[in-house]
């Protein structure tokens, strides 16, 4: 890990785990208003964006910073946090970006009790992706 790298970590950690309560709630009112009819498409757009935010502090983190992310593949015998953040919650917040833009694009086009449905589903998938036995915000 070079200088850089370690000294960033922290920072982007505390970022990327605060964040969630953006995503969360940005997720949760985008059903909502796609469920309801109310300002859809703007909080479609915002539910979208926080995801795509996080995608981003996420990647940062498992493709460079973190000492977790990449090498908990590597190693054979790692644990279930090791296999957790190498490997599950990786794929389950692809999921969870895959989604988010799918009822995006499906609220655009007027769809919006689907998109809202969708939207639905990419909350509940991030709420059983999250690591709820870590701490919720690091300080």
């Amino acid at each position: 890990m070079t200088d850089l790298a370690a000294d960033l970590y922290f920072p982007m950690l505390v970022l990327h785990s605060a964040w969630r309560w953006v995503v969360i709630a940005a997720l949760a009112m985008a059903a909502v208003a796609a469920l309801t009819g109310f300002h859809t498409r703007a909080l479609g757009r915002v539910g979208v964006i926080a995801v795509d935010l996080q995608l981003t502090f996420g990647l940062m983190l498992y493709l460079w910073l973190s000492p977790i992310g990449m090498s908990a593949l590597r190693q054979s015998d790692g644990g279930f946090e090791a296999l957790f953040f190498g490997l599950l919650h990786f794929v389950a917040m692809l999921a969870v970006v895959v989604l988010a833009h799918v009822a995006g694009i499906s609220v655009r086009r007027g769809a919006t009790r689907r998109g809202g449905l969708i939207f639905l589903s990419a909350l509940l998938v991030t709420l059983a992706a999250i690591p709820w036995w870590r701490p919720l915000i690091r300080l």
